[in-house]
């Protein structure tokens, strides 16, 4: 059986400000960096046959603080391109267009220049098929927030609109038995500073 633990990286500079990232690259927060660390002390006893992370700074520099090495960098596993709300404060977005913005976190809207929620899991999900395929084994995935809600949907089946956003340094884990089975989702530490709708 194959089974898959999806890291969400430590809180970063910019979810520190609630400033949306997609695929900007700011570093962890020093908060994230003690997120990091606790979860990997957490996790310290479980081995894993595959690792893989996002090629952006937070998810790397996460995988560093949990004490793992010999990972896979994927691009294909960066947080979803959220186009001309890169960097924008989330305030500033909800008061100009509140029901642009619930309308997005539910996959339903598109930012302009932005990357569509339906190219984004097809994303995924290809990046997904080669993490999981193949022999039986456990793999560690550090990845983004939005990755994690797309896995969820469409490796999972959940409804989009009914799965909460998970925290910096939190841990979900699906098994493949064979179809996929929810064992884990958003287990966090003590130190967690997250609060709820955290920014991608």
């Amino acid at each position: 059986m194959t089974t898959l633990y999806l890291v969400r990286h430590g809180e970063s500079t910019w979810n520190e400000c609630r400033r949306l990232q997609g695929q900007a690259d700011p570093p962890l927060s020093l908060a994230g960096c003690r997120q990091a660390r606790a979860l990997g002390e957490a996790l310290d006893g479980i081995s894993f046959d595959r690792v893989a992370t996002s090629d952006l700074a937070r998810t790397r520099q996460t995988l560093d603080l949990l004490g793992r090495d010999h990972a896979v960098v994927e691009p294909g596993l960066r947080e979803i391109h959220v186009g001309d709300w890169q960097g924008r404060s989330i305030a500033d977005l909800i008061a100009e267009d509140g029901p642009a913005y619930a309308a997005w976190r539910r996959g339903a809207h598109t930012p302009p220049g932005g990357e569509p929620w339906p190219d984004f899991c097809r994303r995924i999900g290809g990046v997904l098929e080669t993490l999981i395929g193949g022999a039986p084994a456990r793999a560690l995935t550090v990845t983004h927030g939005g990755v994690i809600r797309a896995v969820m949907q469409s490796l999972v089946g959940l409804d989009l609109a009914q799965i909460e956003a998970v925290a910096p340094a939190s841990v979900t884990v699906v098994a493949m038995t064979p179809a996929p089975r929810l064992i884990t989702y958003n287990a966090g530490i003590a130190i967690s500073t997250a609060v709820p709708d955290q920014p991608l």
